[in-house]
């Protein structure tokens, strides 16, 4: 992992903890704490597969602004750190909104091909509509609908053997992974 992402990394971790310690007062109900679990598939070219969302931070009256991290095993297995920013377009318990996530996804995975030299993760982001229903006082159910991108890039080697690879034996592969993403879940 290059010092770049070990940077990013740390950096929303940090803001997963911070955006913990916010805590909901009666006389501040204006600015709340909120958690959000969402499932959901994205299927595109590659096929369809599982994502998983959790994303932490705070509401201000209609506004969300929080940081999350899932699990995407679309195409290869990734772990997304992002930021997640949510407004919902009336100010009322049950009401539709607009989302836009977007950050980094880091390569997770199972096992590493003999002829593959490096791969890594890169940018990923989504975009999109959804509907909050109001259950009760703290609890929401929430239902979306997106377009969700997925960047990843691996080197291979066709002649591990020699040390070092002539020129001509390494390639580099860049996938741009653009798919639809339905995702429900709960606001807490």
């Amino acid at each position: 992992m290059t010092v770049k992402r070990k940077t990013i990394v740390i950096a929303f971790l940090f803001m997963l903890i911070a955006c913990s310690g916010f805590t909901q007062e009666k006389n501040q109900a204006h600015l709340s704490f909120r958690s959000i679990f969402q499932e959901g598939i994205v299927a595109g070219e590659s096929g369809t597969d599982l994502q998983l969302q959790l994303v932490n931070g705070v509401t201000y009256k209609i506004l969300f602004a929080g940081a999350g991290i899932g699990l995407d095993y679309y195409y290869e297995r990734s772990v997304p750190l992002f930021l997640d920013l949510r407004g919902k377009v009336f100010n009322r318990p049950s009401a539709p909104f607009l989302f836009a996530d977007g950050g980094d996804s880091f390569l997770w995975q199972k096992t590493k091909e003999d002829y593959q030299s490096s791969s890594s993760g890169g940018w990923f982001y989504e975009l999109g509509i959804g509907y909050e229903v109001h259950i009760n006082k703290k609890m929401k159910l929430l239902f979306s609908s997106g377009y969700s991108y997925k960047s990843l890039s691996t080197t291979i080697n066709t002649m591990p053997w020699i040390l070092p690879p002539p020129k001509e034996a390494i390639y580099k592969y860049d996938y741009s992974l653009r798919r639809i993403s339905l995702k429900a879940g709960l606001s807490f």
